[in-house]
């Protein structure tokens, strides 16, 4: 079986799980990128652990031995030959030494029933000719096709496993976009595969069924229903607000509409920042922290770099998790804290008009979500429209002004 997605990241998850569980896998790829805990699986470990291997590298070593005083003669006379026998004796222990090389790595791709490895990363001198009974292609609709192909055009069968309604692939240029790889080949597949061949998994195990409503309603149709570990979860100490603003609900929303705090552009750059609205989040997940919540357990979420840059000097505190969404697809954290950015007075709202981006920023909390943001800007857009909507009609949304710490 081969396991794959188009991150490091993304396989490290997928062969974590297998390798905790006890199965057979070997991580291609270089170490530096793969995850601490997944050493031990990767190729290089276990070929390091190989005997074949350290017999080529013996033999590697003997043959530079073998090479450097070939060329070292100069001031003695070799005996008639002597150097060319060297430089052979040399050039034979290096092909065992390969063929040692080979014969270790053969061994562990046949030992080792799992291979891991981003879509790009599969190397044709490692696998040779290797056929798989089945390939896996997780994170799928963030892969273009191209990128697709790579890793399905080895196996017999193959799985692809993703959402489309979270972001597509990356594509840089304008025109390749417009072109259409910008879409990945599980969309178009959908499209165009009959039903019985498509499967959507229906249980969600990771948000509180109060932070899933909204996104499983707008994009899957309400046909996404929340895991008994979920539902049945107990509520942590600090979820509790101890001004009465919020009580105990893991949905939030602050409406910055009114309060002055218009986006800027950075300074000799092209992202964007909102300094009110990251001292108002600031403010937030200080206390939360105080509260007791974990710091490594909450992820800060913006669209914008500069605004992650500024979140950062605010907190200061390396155990949050600050990104953008890109960054965030994928993963998970207890807590979540959303900054939209975007507050001005023409209601631009930028490339917030993918849905998708907004969609990952709001899927990625466990126990709580809180979202900061201008509903006279943001509200624009139909999306935002409807978000703002649910979170008045839930009781969970709060003008910055009803806050009792607000200075306006």
């Amino acid at each position: 079986m081969l396991v794959t997605a188009p991150s490091n990241l993304a396989v490290d998850h997928l062969a974590l799980a297998l390798y905790r569980a006890g199965e057979g896998v070997v991580r291609l790829g270089h170490p530096v990128r793969v995850m601490e805990e997944l050493l031990p699986a990767t190729l290089e470990y276990r070929l390091e652990k190989h005997a074949d291997w350290r017999e080529s590298r013996k033999l590697a070593r003997e043959a530079r031995n073998l090479r450097d005083k070939a060329e070292r003669w100069t001031r003695d006379r070799p005996e008639p030959g002597e150097k060319k026998q060297a430089r052979e004796d040399a050039w034979q222990a290096q092909q065992d030494a390969r063929n040692l090389e080979r014969q270790a790595l053969r061994a562990i791709l046949r030992d080792c029933p799992i291979v891991a490895a981003t879509a790009t990363g599969l190397d044709p001198a490692i696998l040779e000719d290797r056929r798989f009974d089945l390939v896996v292609l997780d994170e799928a609709a963030q892969a273009s096709e191209p990128v697709a192909w790579a890793p399905l055009s080895l196996g017999e069968r193959v799985v692809l496993a993703g959402d489309p309604c979270q972001l597509p692939p990356t594509v840089l240029s304008d025109q390749a976009a417009r072109l259409g790889l910008s879409v990945s080949l599980l969309e178009r597949l959908m499209g165009q595969v009959a039903p019985e061949h498509q499967a959507m998994l229906g249980v969600q195990y990771r948000m509180d069924p109060a932070i899933s409503l909204f996104p499983n309603y707008d994009s899957y149709g309400g046909k996404l229903a929340d895991a008994s570990s979920v539902t049945e979860r107990v509520a942590p100490p600090w979820l509790e607000d101890p001004g009465g603003v919020w009580g105990q609900a893991p949905a939030r929303l602050i409406d910055t509409a009114g309060a002055g705090w218009e986006d800027e552009a950075e300074e000799g750059g092209s992202s964007r920042s909102n300094p009110g609205e990251a001292g108002r989040l600031a403010t937030e997940a200080k206390r939360l922290l105080e509260s007791g919540l974990d710091p490594a357990d909450m992820g800060v979420i913006t669209p914008y770099a500069a605004q992650a840059r500024l979140l950062r000097t605010l907190l200061e505190d390396e155990r949050i998790e600050i990104d953008s969404v890109d960054g965030f697809q994928g993963r998970e954290k207890e807590v979540i804290l959303v900054s939209m950015v975007r507050s001005n007075q023409v209601g631009e709202i930028g490339f917030l008009s993918e849905k998708r981006r907004t969609h990952v920023a709001i899927t990625r909390a466990r126990r709580l979500l809180l979202i900061v943001g201008d509903s006279a800007t943001l509200c624009v857009d139909p999306y935002f429209e409807q978000l703002f909507a649910h979170y008045l009609e839930s009781g969970t949304a709060r003008s910055v002004y009803e806050l009792p710490d607000h200075a306006g």
